[in-house]
């Protein structure tokens, strides 16, 4: 039932650390308060962003062979866009491989802009958001390293640190809204090794994709296995498996600061208390059946390895922490465009948004989700 706490402090977020999947969420995925066509818009236009290729191993004979044996136990009752397809991944296809795309990408052409349109401050720490009647003025910041800080005014501030720093910022900041730090969420991940007897051998990333009714988002691709990790018999292509499982949403599930222990940024450190459901525990059951059962229409698991669940939190996934909201209710952080309450100028983005159970790899989702405040800072900032 251990929580795994992961992070990283630099400019990109997950583009250190990212498989470069972008699926698109389920129905049941998706915000509720959010007209669906606004959100599919948003959807398409995150995709754009990242530059999603739907199918970025076109013509992999193998991988499309499985889709059509996956496809004959898991299409029935889905809709067309639901069905067992390649996953995709933001990459670009080359004469021998593929160009995963990261933040060099992502960011386009703002890297060439002039500094005073956009600038990234290297080895530079956020301590304070400064606020003042609902307002955030700017903020203060500090070289790694140093202890003399300065003041940066700002017009508006996106605070978009990852669901765990964000909410740390926010705190130290004595911005505390009572969602804040709550709620925290996550999906395990069954792993299942299989064995393929495929010639040529298969590249493409597959994706079953979560349904209302299919409540796993599972990913299948070519892996490696070394000869000591090889039993005897096995002498096909192993192929590695993740079933992504969704865990309940529980406000008692949280993080916690410690104004006494300060951490290398010189902010209030974290901690994480979560406990596991008997939802959790069921859907889990069901999860490493499914492992199996796929494993089994691949070829066969692995000899020698097993199915594996690891820990929440090691999917890198983290969300709820400073969710959106329908109203300033106490259950929330931010309205339905990532504005924090009661404030006019102040916005989060990254995972944390995400007020929903999920299992799809959530990078898409919440770009979708920031380019609806970023629209919305445009907007206000036009009319000044």
């Amino acid at each position: 039932s251990l929580f795994a706490g992961f992070a990283a402090a630099n400019v990109g977020g997950m583009g250190t650390k990212w498989s470069t999947g972008t699926p698109t969420p389920s129905q049941a995925e998706r915000v509720p308060f959010i007209p669906a066509d606004e959100l599919q818009a948003a959807i398409e236009v995150a995709e754009g962003l990242l530059g999603t290729n739907k199918d970025p191993n076109a013509g992999d004979v193998t991988a499309i062979a499985l889709r059509e044996k996956l496809g004959e136990e898991f299409n029935p009752g889905r809709s067309a866009d639901r069905t067992v397809r390649a996953m995709p991944l933001a990459a670009t296809p080359g004469p021998d491989c593929l160009r995963y795309h990261g933040t060099d990408v992502v960011l386009g052409p703002l890297v060439d802009e002039a500094p005073e349109t956009f600038e990234i401050l290297a080895e530079t720490i956020c301590r304070r958001v400064v606020q003042e009647n609902g307002r955030a003025t700017g903020v203060e910041l500090v070289r790694a390293g140093e202890e003399e800080s300065w003041f940066l005014a700002a017009g508006t501030v996106v605070v978009a640190c990852d669901s765990l720093h964000t909410p740390q910022l926010l705190y130290a900041s004595g911005i505390r809204p009572a969602a804040l730090g709550r709620y925290i969420n996550d999906h395990y991940i069954v792993s299942q090794m299989a064995e393929m007897q495929s010639d040529p051998p298969m590249r493409a990333m597959n994706w079953i994709p979560a349904t209302n009714d299919f409540p796993f988002s599972v990913t299948i691709h070519a892996t490696t296995l070394s000869s000591i990790d090889r039993t005897p018999g096995f002498t096909g292509q192993p192929v590695g498996m993740g079933v992504f499982c969704p865990s309940d949403i529980d406000a008692d599930n949280r993080l916690e600061f410690d104004d006494e222990h300060l951490d290398w940024h010189g902010l209030p450190s974290i901690s994480i208390k979560w406990k596991q459901s008997e939802g959790d525990r069921a859907r889990l059951e069901r999860a490493k059946a499914t492992a199996v059962r796929i494993a089994e229409i691949i070829g066969r698991p692995a000899p020698g390895c097993a199915t594996i669940v690891l820990p929440v939190g090691s999917s890198l996934h983290y969300q709820g922490t400073v969710r959106m909201g329908e109203s300033n209710d106490g259950t929330s952080v931010c309205d339905r465009n990532s504005r924090v309450w009661d404030f006019e100028n102040l916005y989060v983005a990254g995972n944390g948004v995400i007020p929903t159970v999920t299992a799809t790899n959530p990078t898409l989702y919440s770009v979708a989700l920031a380019s609806l405040g970023a629209r919305q800072i445009a907007q206000a900032r036009r009319t000044i």
